[in-house]
């Protein structure tokens, strides 16, 4: 399992979509939603800084309680057209991706950083990604 099928089943369970969203769709469709930002959940954390969000990222990444995010902050964050894509991928409205986006990014970051920052997720040691994100839930 990679960091997006992760992300995609935290996204699943944070929106709570009633079984009518498959993982798998998810994970592809938020990897076409973050392309620009590297693949990486330190593309799409500065993605919300540049969007003056810096101190609601900030309450994801520590250890209390998350600031929320609207619709509109997803609209301030993320092209139109990649929302699109990423709504139609699901088969749902833009709006209720947006809504879906706004609950579940903030408990996706925040399940993937600690003392804030991001975890690192890097292969580079003996450590596999996949033992790495076992460990956060």
């Amino acid at each position: 399992m990679d960091l997006f099928e992760k992300i995609a089943s935290q996204f699943v369970s944070d929106t709570n979509n009633d079984g009518k969203i498959d993982e798998q769709d998810v994970a592809n469709a938020f990897k076409g939603l973050v392309a620009e930002t590297s693949n990486d959940l330190n593309g799409l954390v500065e993605k919300f800084k540049n969007a003056n969000l810096s101190d609601t990222v900030a309450s994801w990444l520590s250890n209390g309680e998350n600031k929320p995010i609207t619709a509109q902050h997803i609209d301030q964050v993320f092209d139109t057209e990649k929302l699109k894509a990423f709504a139609n991928s699901l088969k749902m409205e833009v709006n209720e991706a947006k809504e879906m986006l706004a609950k579940a990014i903030p408990n996706i970051i925040d399940k993937f950083s600690s003392d804030g920052k991001l975890l690192d997720f890097s292969t580079s040691n003996s450590e596999s990604l996949l033992d790495k994100i076992k460990k956060l839930f």
